[in-house]
């Protein structure tokens, strides 16, 4: 999902898609934000870690009324079963 950091999706923007997940796997996550005109432009994808990346994102969604600053944030819902986030990388665009 691709939401604003509102609790509430109707405040501002949330784009939700299905993803089978699978337990005990892990996934590798690919994320990417893109200030354009006054906009962010924010795509994602994920895929079985020992899998090829796949070409197309499978999620995309425009921010109108983006934050342009500030640094990076993960966020994981434990409530019903643990998350871990392993090797992280932040780079730029290019």
């Amino acid at each position: 999902q691709l939401r604003s950091w509102f609790a509430r999706l109707e405040l501002r923007f949330a784009k939700t898609i299905d993803m089978n997940w699978s337990a005990d796997k892990w996934y590798t996550m690919k994320f990417r934000s893109e200030n354009r005109d006054g906009e962010a432009i924010l795509r994602g994808k994920v895929w079985l870690r020992d899998e090829a990346e796949p070409k197309e994102w499978q999620i995309e969604a425009i921010d109108a009324t983006p934050n342009t600053t500030g640094s990076p944030g993960l966020f994981g819902n434990a409530t019903d079963a643990e998350f871990f986030i392993d090797n992280v990388q932040v780079t730029a665009n290019m």
